[in-house]
């Protein structure tokens, strides 16, 4: 059926109109209808196996279509905007729906997709905003970027086990969606797949699962818990980010990388265990996270790099006991940590980053390596240790010795010089120990600058 082969005819619009395609039609040509012809009902008869691009765009008196037995394609758009759509019912042996085929179809309130479907357009049923319920059939390999974003009324989604990738932001907005089963086969979530789901409870993953991507979960507002399997090998970035009332992050025990913000302003998270993978903590990874006051890094044997701003504004941080094998330490990585109190560094530490201890006005002693080579810039360090000091410290040891450096004479008169008047000073500095027998190999402490 061609386009010029719709009419209205002889019917005033206010009555609406019952469109019944002739038998023996094998499709619906692309915009088959204009958008101001007013149709109630379509009736495809048995024979038609497609519906072109904005075959029924637009017709936004459109309650009801019934499709055929033999329809196997739905094109792009071709419903996009029927905002009095109700219901439709796709028949088995159904494989494709193009992109935006149901766009904005607000009347929509329950979508089963057929088993046999295989191809869900891009935005396919975006901003139906009264959709409630949704299965999708076993055939669906791939949930498209955008496919249900915005459908704010969403509660239930069941998906078919052969589903394997979640697009970007393809359930992104939908406001009341409280729980989501993930399909083992499912190895990727992508970018802002459930951004600002904000009833969303519970996350768990799938075995399968190996990505969870930019800003995932970003925003969900009543996320409590996210259950991390073992095979997710990366967290992308602001994964978890924002999420208020996220307290708890269990396993994630294959986790390689920590993306930058992965867990950034999430205010209520107490605690959390570097797995035993994880090599790079990336940028602002735990900023803001003010009421984290337990940092587990006893299983962290691959950690070798916390960036910049890793922790900073985890107010509540008290002891950080940094792994054997880290190498480097960020600049500002526990900015404004104020109740920290202690920091060990572990003995491969080669570099601490500018200010990376600014703010932490209740440190009461570091505990610094006593063999390898360090160097530290603390730019100021904090106010209890140094009062607003530039150090740079530098440390190599000896072939087989550890190293010793007792701070010179002018550099501990020049401390405590500068130390006078401080509002709160070191109590206790703890420097290696020289172990009897050894060769001092030490190159010295080499003050850097003292600011005013």
């Amino acid at each position: 059926m061609r386009a010029r082969a719709v009419r209205v005819v002889g019917r005033p619009a206010a009555q609406g109109l019952c469109i019944d395609v002739p038998c023996g039609a094998t499709h619906v040509a692309s915009a088959a209808l204009r958008a101001d012809v007013i149709v109630r009902d379509v009736m495809l008869p048995r024979g038609v196996r497609w519906i072109g691009v904005w075959a029924f765009g637009g017709c936004e008196n459109l309650v009801a279509v019934t499709f055929p037995e033999t329809l196997r394609a739905v094109g792009a758009h071709a419903f996009h905007g029927c905002a009095r759509l109700r219901e439709v019912r796709f028949p088995e042996g159904l494989h494709t729906i193009g992109e935006g085929a149901f766009a904005s179809c607000t009347a929509l309130t329950g979508i089963t997709l057929p088993e046999t479907l295989r191809h869900l357009g891009v935005r396919a049923f975006a901003d139906c905003s009264t959709i409630e319920r949704l299965h999708v059939g076993a055939s669906l390999r791939m949930i498209p970027d955008y496919a249900f974003v915005g459908c704010t009324c969403l509660t239930a989604v069941e998906l078919g086990h052969s589903v394997r990738a979640i697009g970007a932001f393809a359930f992104a907005w939908c406001l009341a969606l409280a729980l989501m089963r993930m399909p083992p086969p499912l190895r990727e979530i992508g970018e802002g797949a459930f951004y600002g789901c904000s009833s969303l409870r519970q996350v768990a993953c799938s075995d399968a699962l190996e990505t969870i991507g930019t800003c995932a979960f970003a925003e969900c507002d009543g996320l409590r818990v996210a259950s991390i399997a073992p095979s997710v090998v990366r967290l992308g970035v602001g994964a978890f980010s924002d999420c208020q009332c996220l307290v708890g992050v269990a396993g994630g025990a294959g986790v390689r990388h920590i993306g930058a913000w992965v867990f950034s302003d999430c205010s209520a998270l107490r605690t959390f265990e570097i797995g035993p993978a994880v090599q790079c903590i990336g940028e602002g990874a735990f900023r803001g996270c003010n009421r984290l006051q337990v940092l587990t890094c006893t299983r962290a044997h691959a950690l070798t790099d916390i960036e910049r701003l890793a922790f900073a504004g985890c107010r509540a941080l008290a002891h950080v006991w940094l792994p054997r094998d880290l190498l480097r330490v960020g600049a500002f990585a526990f900015l404004g940590c104020v109740r920290l109190e202690s920091v060990r560094i572990g003995p491969c530490v080669r570099e601490v980053g500018q200010d990376a201890i600014v703010g932490c006005d209740a440190l009461d002693h570091i505990v610094v390596p006593d063999d390898g080579y360090l160097d530290c810039r603390f730019t100021p360090w904090c106010t209890v240790l140094s009062y607003h000091f530039f150090v740079v410290l530098f440390a190599r040891a000896g072939e087989g010795a550890s190293w010793l450096c007792h701070l010179p004479r002018d550099v501990l008169a020049h401390v405590r010089h500068h130390m006078h008047g401080a509002p709160s000073p070191a109590r206790r500095l703890l420097w290696p120990v020289q172990t009897p027998g050894t060769t001092h190999a030490a190159m010295g402490w080499q003050i850097g600058a003292f600011p005013r």
